[in-house]
C-alpha cells in the first residue's frame, strides 16, 4: 500500500510498457476501463522509469502521439514513478549486509498528484524533470539495450543448436555471480540465500525464461526492458502485464514467496 500526501491509500499496481501503451492508445476503451476497474477501486499505477523512457523515446523523441497520450492520460490520475531498478537492488544488498533493517520502498517511489497550483503539479513538467534527473543513472541506453538483446538471442541460438540444456540452478549461480561482481564483490564468497534478494532473483528467472524458456520467439529489446521492470514485481500488491510474464510469476512462486500474495491482471482485464 502507498499513502499519498492527502492521506488516501492505494494498492501498488505495476504496469508493463505494453499495458501502458494500450491504455494510452485507448483503441477499445482501455483507458476508461482501467480507471473504473482499478483507479476507482484504489489501485495506484506504478510505472517503472524504464517504461517512461521507452515511451519517451518513441519517434519523434518526446513528441510522439504515444508520449502525448501518456502525458494526457496519467496527468488525470494518481501516479507513482519507480526509480531505476538499482535503487531497489542496492537496498536488498544493504539489508543482507546488515546496513539497514529493511527495503524502504517509499524511497524509490516518486508520487504525482494533480491537486496543486504550481508547475510541480503539471504532469508533463514532472515527467520531463524526472527524465532529466534520472536518465544518467540508467545502465543501458536505447542502443545498448538493442545490442544486449542481440547478445541474448545469440546465447539462446547457441545452446539450442548444440542441444545443451541449461538448468536453472547453475544459471542462477552464474547470474548472481555476475551481478555481485559489479555491485558487491564481497558477496561473491558469501554463502547467501537467493531468497534474500527478491528483486534480483525475479530478474534472474525472467531473463532465464527469455533466453532458455520454451518460447521460440526471438529475443528483442522489449525482453530486456521486461526483465528490468520485473525487479519491482515482488514488492507490489498487484501487477498488470502480458500473459507470458504472468506465467513466469506463477511458475516461480516457490522461488520468491512474496509472489504468492500478488494480484495478477492482464490486458483482458481492461478490455
Amino acid at each position: 500500500m502507498f499513502t499519498f500526501p492527502n492521506g488516501n491509500q492505494y494498492k501498488l499496481l505495476l504496469l508493463d510498457t505494453n499495458i501502458l501503451s494500450n491504455i494510452c492508445k485507448n483503441k477499445t476503451g482501455e483507458k476508461e476501463n482501467f480507471i473504473s476497474r482499478f483507479i476507482d477501486k484504489k489501485y495506484a499505477p506504478c510505472i517503472a522509469f524504464q517504461s517512461v523512457l521507452e515511451i519517451y523515446n518513441a519517434e519523434p523523441k518526446g513528441k510522439s502521439a504515444l508520449f502525448e497520450s501518456f502525458i494526457k492520460v496519467f496527468s488525470e490520475i494518481p501516479t507513482l514513478l519507480l526509480y531505476p531498478y538499482r535503487s531497489l537492488t542496492s537496498q536488498e544488498i544493504e539489508v543482507y549486509l546488515g546496513e539497514k533493517s529493511e527495503v524502504d520502498l517509499a524511497s524509490i517511489i516518486n508520487a504525482f498528484s494533480a491537486f496543486g497550483k504550481d508547475k510541480t503539479y503539471d504532469f508533463e513538467y514532472w515527467i520531463l524533470t524526472m527524465i532529466s534527473k534520472l536518465q544518467s543513472t540508467i545502465d543501458l541506453t536505447d542502443t545498448e539495450i538493442k545490442s544486449e538483446a542481440r547478445n541474448w538471442q545469440s546465447e539462446r541460438l547457441y545452446y539450442k543448436s548444440k542441444h545443451i540444456p541449461v538448468l536453472y540452478p547453475a544459471y542462477e549461480k552464474q547470474f548472481f555471480s555476475i551481478f555481485f561482481d559489479s555491485e558487491c564483490p564481497a558477496l561473491l564468497k558469501a554463502n547467501f540465500n537467493p531468497q534474500s534478494f527478491k528483486a534480483i532473483r525475479m530478474m534472474c528467472v525472467t531473463k532465464y525464461d527469455r533466453i532458455h524458456g520454451k518460447s521460440n520467439k526471438s529475443v528483442g529489446a522489449n525482453d530486456i526492458c521486461d526483465t528490468i521492470i520485473s525487479a519491482y514485481i515482488p514488492y507490489m500488491d498487484a501487477i498488470m502485464m502480458e500473459k507470458h510474464q504472468i506465467e513466469v510469476v506463477k511458475q516461480n512462486i516457490s522461488k520468491i514467496d512474496s509472489l504468492r500474495q500478488i494480484e495478477r491482471f492482464s490486458m483482458s482485464d481492461i478490455k
